[in-house]
C-alpha cells in the first residue's frame, strides 16, 4: 500500500513537485515518468488521480514536443506494476520503458492514419 499525501500536506507536495519539474533545464521521458509516479504519491484528489494524472502525462509529452504516452486500458496492469515500483523503489526506469512501448504503440497506429502508405 502506498502512502498518499494527508489533505493538509497536499499543496506544499504538489507546489515542491512543480518546482522541481519547472526549474529541469530539459524535460525528458524520464522526467515525465518520475513526475508522475511522485503526483500519483501525492494523490491530491479524492477521485480521479489516475485519470488527472495521465492526462498531465499527454500535456507534458506535447508541451516538450515528444511523442504522446497514452495507456491503453488493456494494458493498464503492466501499467500498475510499473507505477507500484516507481513509487515504492524510486526506481522509475521500468515506468520510462513502459512509456516508450506506449510511445511506439502510439507512432505506429497513426502514422497510417495521417499518411498514405505510398507517402512514406
Amino acid at each position: 500500500m502506498i502512502q498518499t499525501a494527508l489533505p493538509q500536506e497536499v499543496p506544499e507536495k504538489i507546489h515542491q513537485l512543480l518546482e522541481k519539474y519547472h526549474n529541469a533545464e530539459k524535460i525528458t521521458l524520464y522526467d515525465i515518468a518520475k513526475f508522475h509516479a511522485q503526483f500519483e504519491n501525492i494523490h491530491p484528489f479524492q477521485d480521479g488521480n489516475g485519470r488527472v494524472g495521465r492526462m498531465i502525462i499527454l500535456k507534458q509529452c506535447l508541451d516538450h514536443n515528444i511523442v504522446p504516452v497514452i495507456i491503453r486500458d488493456i494494458h493498464k496492469a503492466e501499467y500498475n506494476r510499473y507505477l507500484n515500483k516507481a513509487q515504492h523503489e524510486q526506481d522509475y526506469k521500468g515506468l520510462e520503458a513502459y512509456f516508450e512501448k506506449e510511445q511506439k504503440y502510439y507512432q505506429e497506429s497513426t502514422i497510417p492514419m495521417i499518411f498514405d502508405f505510398d507517402e512514406l
